[in-house]
């Protein structure tokens, strides 16, 4: 395996187990009265946030935070499962000694070497540390 199909597992290995260690979701946020905000997953409070100025409109930042955060939980181990999909997809097979190939975009490759969309993908996730 390359490096950078390592270090992009590797990388997807830690957000990962990051997902596993939160409440399980899906969340959920709403508004239970002006100026404060629950986010909650199977009926617990998760998170809260709350306005300074104990109104809030529906459009401040505080409550498009909550729906962030709330929907990031569902969506996140999900996107984050197409990148591995894609990572695996995109692997390296030896054709001849000097002669690799790239198993999902078939181009061709110098031994040890990765496709471009391995390479995009480590710029956008490992490289953008």
């Amino acid at each position: 395996m390359s490096d950078l199909r390592a270090e992009i597992l590797e990388w997807l290995a830690e957000q990962e187990a990051l997902c596993l260690l939160v409440t399980p979701g899906p969340w959920k946020f709403y508004r239970p009265r002006p100026g404060w905000g629950e986010i909650t997953a199977g009926g617990r409070d998760v998170a809260s946030t709350s306005c300074s100025d104990g109104e809030g409109s529906p459009d401040m930042p505080e409550f498009s935070n909550g729906h962030f955060i709330a929907a990031a939980r569902t969506v996140l181990p999900l996107a984050l499962a197409a990148l591995r999909g894609e990572v695996e997809a995109h692997e390296p097979r030896e054709v001849s000694s000097d002669y690799w190939i790239c198993n999902d975009c078939s181009v061709s490759l110098d031994k040890g070497d990765v496709c471009g969309a391995i390479k995009r993908i480590h710029a956008a996730t490992v490289g953008a540390k």
